[in-house]
């Protein structure tokens, strides 16, 4: 199962792709979690996650507003907040959450704003992993 959470940008192929499975395919819009934030976002798809036996977590750094990261690949307008990904990662990293990437930074675009961003989620990830994994009985 696939789970988006803060897309913008998203083609109609794309869009009837997903409508088309949403068996498999749960999307979530910025614009919705800019409305709702991060537990109305995720209350959509805790179902998602409670049925995974193992996740998942990859961040395309193109979800954040370019305001707070404009070195990225497809930057778009009314993209999410910092403090709204880190949110979404610490709800959906879990102690089943077995990979973590982070996508689409192009470091020379700006003058470091992005890629100090970037390290930042990564971060936090890496806490919210570690902080899960204590949670979970081994």
């Amino acid at each position: 199962k696939l789970v988006i959470l803060g897309c913008r940008a998203v083609y109609g192929e794309e869009m009837e792709f997903a409508k088309a499975n949403e068996d498999r395919v749960a999307l979530v819009t910025a614009a919705e979690l800019l409305r709702g934030g991060a537990e109305e976002g995720l209350e959509k798809i805790q179902g998602w996650l409670g049925e995974a036996s193992s996740t998942y977590v990859s961040v395309d750094m193109d979800v954040v507003d370019p305001a707070q990261a404009p070195a990225v690949g497809n930057p778009s307008p009314e993209g999410i907040g910092i403090t709204l990904l880190i949110d979404l990662i610490h709800m959906c990293a879990d102690g089943r959450t077995r990979g973590f990437d982070l996508t689409e930074v192009t470091p020379h675009y700006d003058s470091g704003l992005t890629a100090t961003q970037a390290a930042y989620v990564t971060l936090e990830t890496i806490y919210a992993l570690e902080a899960a994994s204590r949670r979970q009985p081994r």
